[in-house]
C-alpha cells in the first residue's frame, strides 16, 4: 500500500485526492485512478544522486528507461 501511494504521489502530488481516491476505491485500484493531471505539477525531478552510470544500469537492468544529459551529470528515470 505505501509503495502505491509514494507511486501515485509522484504523478499527483495532492493529498486530498490521493485519501479520498483511496477510500473511495481502495489501494488495490488506486494506481488506475489518480493519473497525470492537467495543471498539477509532477516530481520526476526528484532525483537519487549515484556515483556513476554503472549504479544506473544496474539499477534498471531489464526496464526501459530514457536518460539526458545535464550540466553537472545525467539524469536517467
Amino acid at each position: 500500500a505505501a509503495k502505491s501511494v509514494k507511486q501515485v504521489y509522484s504523478v499527483l502530488p495532492i493529498y486530498d485526492r490521493i485519501v479520498s481516491t483511496l477510500l473511495s476505491v481502495g489501494v488495490s485500484k488506486l494506481l488506475d485512478a489518480c493519473t497525470f493531471s492537467l495543471g498539477v505539477p509532477v516530481g520526476p525531478m526528484l532525483a537519487k544522486p549515484t556515483k556513476g552510470v554503472s549504479e544506473i544500469l544496474d539499477k534498471f537492468q531489464d526496464t526501459e528507461f530514457t536518460c539526458e544529459y545535464k550540466y553537472d551529470g545525467e539524469r536517467a528515470q
